[in-house]
C-alpha cells in the first residue's frame, strides 16, 4: 500500500533498489512524536481514496501535490518490474465475544500481518458458502457453546501478490471455558484500540463502532 501512496518515485518497487528508495522516503516522512498515527493514517488513506482500482483523485485532498496525478500517471505508477500472479486466500474470521470482550489471537507465523492481532481465523482454500462456515464453527465449538449473530458478506483486500476474501462471523458463547485450549485472550471492547490489526479487520471492528 505504502508503494501506491508514495508513488513519485519511477525505480520499480520490487527491486532491491526500488525497496532502499521507498524504505528512505518512508523513514523521511514518519512522524517521529506519533509513528503510529502516521502508519494508521498512510493505511487509511491507502484504503479509502488511493486504492488500487478507481482511486479517488477527484476527492483527494493531496491531488494537487500527488507525482502520478499531476503527470497523468495514475494507472502507471507504482512501476513493477516483475508481474507477479495474483493468488487468492480466503480468510473466514470467527469473532468469538462473550460479555462485550472479543477473543483475538497474535499472529506469529512468518506470514502476512507477523505480530498483529486477529480474531480466530478459519483458512479456507475456497469460498465458503455460509452452510459450510457453520460447519467449520462446530468443528471449533461445541453446538449448544455458542450462538452464531452475524456472517458479514464477502470482503476484498487486494495486495501486491495476494487477493484476500474476509467474511466475518459474529459469535457469542456461555462461557469462556469453551475456548480452553485456544492461544488467545478475551479484550474487552475499550481495550481493543490498543491493539495493532490488519486493515480489514481493523476496519470491520471501526464500521461496528467498536474502535
Amino acid at each position: 500500500m505504502y508503494y501506491r501512496v508514495s508513488a513519485g518515485i519511477s525505480t520499480p518497487f520490487d527491486t532491491a533498489t526500488g525497496k532502499k528508495e521507498f524504505a528512505a522516503q518512508a523513514q523521511a516522512l514518519i512522524d517521529k512524536k506519533n509513528p503510529g498515527a502516521y502508519n494508521q493514517a498512510i493505511m487509511d488513506f491507502g484504503a479509502t481514496i488511493c486504492v488500487p482500482q478507481n482511486p479517488g483523485c477527484n476527492s483527494c485532498p493531496l491531488n494537487k501535490k500527488c507525482f502520478a496525478a499531476t503527470h497523468q500517471l495514475v494507472k502507471e505508477l507504482p512501476y513493477r518490474e516483475k508481474k507477479t500472479d495474483i493468488k487468492e486466500r480466503y480468510f473466514n474470521y470467527v469473532c468469538v465475544w462473550h460479555q462485550n470482550a472479543l477473543f483475538i489471537q497474535k499472529r506469529t507465523e512468518n506470514n502476512l500481518w507477523k505480530n498483529m492481532y486477529q480474531p480466530i481465523l478459519l483458512e479456507s482454500n475456497m469460498a465458503l458458502a455460509k452452510v459450510s462456515i457453520r460447519k467449520k464453527i462446530g468443528e471449533l465449538l461445541p453446538p449448544a457453546a455458542y450462538v452464531v449473530k452475524d456472517i458479514s458478506e464477502e470482503l476484498t483486500q487486494l495486495l501486491s501478490h495476494r487477493k484476500i476474501r474476509f467474511r466475518f462471523i459474529d459469535i457469542s458463547i456461555k462461557n469462556r471455558n469453551a475456548l480452553q485450549g485456544l492461544e488467545g485472550a478475551f479484550v474487552p471492547i475499550k481495550k481493543l484500540h490498543q491493539y495493532a490489526f490488519p486493515r480489514t479487520v481493523h476496519l470491520y471492528l471501526k464500521q461496528k463502532g467498536l474502535l
